[in-house]
This record gives C-alpha cells, sequence and structure tokens, in this order.
C-alpha cells in the first residue's frame, strides 16, 4: 500500500513537472513575440471563378485601413461624421473585427495627411515637366452670404491624356475679376506654376479683368 502511494505521488510530480515546463516555454515563446511581433497574415479565399478559387495572401494594417475610409470620404463625397454611424461602424467591425474604427477628429486629422502628401506629389509634378495648363474659376455664393472659388487645372501629359486637378477651394471677398485674378495669381505661385495657357471664369466681365489681372503678376 506504501509502495503504491509512493508511485501515485512520483506521478503526479512528474505529471507537475511537466505542465511548469509547458509553462516555461510559452512564457518565453510570448516574450520573444513581444520583442519582435510580427504583423499576422490572413489568407481569404479569392474566386477566379466558380469552378476555381485562389489563395492570396494579405496583411492587416491599421494605418492603410484608415486611408481607404478617407479615401472613400473623398470620392463619395461623404461628410466626416459619416464615420461616426453605427450603420457604418457595424459593417467596417464585420470586415475587420481587429479594427479600431477612427472617429472624426482623426479622419480629419487623417484626410489633412493625405491632402498634403497629394498636393506635394502633384507640384512635384507640375514643376518638373514644366506642365502648361488652362485654368477654370468657378465662383458661387453660399446661403450665408460667403463667396467660394474652385480654381482647377486642366492639362495633358506625355501620353495625350487629358487632366483635371482642383488646385484651390477657398473664401474670397467678392465675385470681382480682380478679386478672382488676384486669388488666382496667388494660387500660381504657391503651385510654382508659370506656364498659363488660358484662363476661363464663370462670367464674362469677370473673365476679361481676371485675365488682365493674371497677367500683371
Amino acid at each position: 500500500m506504501k509502495i503504491q502511494l509512493e508511485l501515485q505521488v512520483t506521478h503526479q510530480l512528474m505529471h507537475l513537472q511537466f505542465l511548469m515546463g509547458r509553462i516555461l516555454s510559452s512564457l518565453q515563446m510570448m516574450k520573444r513575440c513581444h520583442k519582435k511581433p510580427k504583423p499576422m497574415i490572413l489568407l481569404p479565399l479569392k474566386k477566379k471563378s466558380e469552378q476555381e478559387g485562389k489563395l492570396i495572401a494579405t496583411s492587416y494594417c491599421p494605418k492603410k485601413c484608415r486611408e481607404a475610409i478617407v479615401r472613400y470620404i473623398i470620392l463619395d463625397e461623404q461628410p466626416f461624421r459619416v464615420v461616426v454611424g453605427e450603420g457604418f461602424r457595424d459593417m467596417l467591425r464585420v470586415f475587420e473585427p481587429r479594427l479600431q474604427v477612427p472617429y472624426r477628429v482623426t479622419i480629419e486629422r487623417d484626410f489633412l495627411k493625405l491632402y498634403k502628401k497629394e498636393k506635394i506629389k502633384l507640384k512635384d509634378y507640375l514643376v518638373a515637366n514644366r506642365q502648361r495648363v488652362s485654368l477654370t474659376a468657378d465662383t458661387w455664393s453660399s446661403h450665408q452670404n460667403l463667396n467660394y472659388m474652385c480654381l482647377t487645372a486642366h492639362y495633358i501629359d506625355v501620353q495625350w491624356r487629358l487632366h483635371k486637378k482642383i488646385l484651390n477651394f477657398r473664401t474670397i471677398v467678392n465675385d470681382k475679376g480682380d478679386t478672382i485674378g488676384r486669388a488666382i495669381a496667388t494660387c500660381l505661385l504657391e503651385w510654382g506654376i508659370d506656364k498659363v495657357l488660358t484662363v476661363t471664369v464663370d462670367n464674362a466681365t469677370s473673365n476679361d479683368h481676371a485675365g488682365t489681372c493674371c497677367q500683371t503678376k
């Protein structure tokens, strides 16, 4: 009886030592992963057709997810408050449960970062290629009696593709030709554009004054 009891105790001690070894090994592995974390790789099934499928490895990147949200707001002309909608947030949680859905203030900061990044890219292209552009200036007044101007550049690249880029969207004091002309000249200096083919505004009288003002600048 005594021998049987000793064997049971020995067996329990061996089992306990085995479990302690497994726990220590797991803790060491977690410590190494904490020092050098690696992104999780997902293998979603992307179907090419009904008969065949193809596995594509993608990694989860919170930064790219937030950039995608910003681009969605820009391309679909959505307000910043769309990100606080419960339905929108639920949809993103279904698509990616690990994503911490950003709020409006965060999206506004990301929006400005993307704008500055794209502005530098376009400015470098226009300056490097000495691009000749045609400008259109659209003006209108809001219900609050505020005057706005949107300046758009139109140009053809080396591959003969037509491009349309908004250079500036701003408030102006009034919609007179001199005011529009000064605003256009300021924008051209900011962008480093010195080759302008035509300037067109949405008012015949303002068109002449704006063109004259740009020439003098």
